[in-house]
């Protein structure tokens, strides 16, 4: 029962571990083997028309996609697009979207690091800040200090003058 209970622990440790990784996702980059693959020929031949809607779906034309799906249906049950006619996408724009795809998920990654930047130099600024103020405060005490000592020499030679009179006074009174 003992070891049920820390499986389940530990379990839910990783659970919450995997659940921090994701939304952390900008606080590491990743490894190069996490990475997808660029090699494209391992891939199976995508159809031209998906890749098509595919790439009208990306880009957010949404009017033109709605048009081109009608189109070439349509042309497909009249029976003037036959699957030999289709073919499938070159194995260089399979490659091209890949890269695309990679170069917008590292665009992400600069953003992140580009945010993270700017929160560092915000803190940085205030640091600098808390910094100056308190060297101010510290001069000024020193400042003070250094008055307050040349107020105490300057009245310790006051009173190392007025000393002797009195004591003179005092014998004067006595005799």
């Amino acid at each position: 029962m003992d070891t049920a209970d820390n499986s389940q622990e530990s379990s839910n440790e990783s659970d919450d571990f995997n659940e921090m990784l994701s939304e952390e996702e900008c606080s590491r980059p990743e490894s190069p083997s996490s990475r997808p693959t660029l090699l494209v020929s391992s891939q199976e031949p995508k159809a031209l028309d998906d890749f098509t809607l595919n790439f009208l779906i990306k880009m957010g034309m949404r009017k033109t996609f709605d048009c081109f799906q009608t189109e070439w249906y349509e042309m497909m049950q009249r029976g003037s697009i036959t699957g030999k006619h289709v073919g499938f996408v070159p194995e260089i724009y399979l490659h091209n979207q890949l890269l695309d795809n990679e170069m917008r998920r590292l665009n992400k990654v600069i953003e992140c690091y580009k945010e993270a930047a700017v929160k560092q130099e915000e803190i940085l600024v205030k640091l600098q800040k808390e910094r100056d103020i308190h060297r101010l405060h510290h001069r000024r005490v020193v400042q003070e200090k250094q008055r307050l000592i040349s107020d105490m020499k300057r009245m310790e030679k006051h009173y190392a003058c007025c000393e002797p009179e009195p004591k003179q006074r005092a014998g004067v009174l006595n005799a």
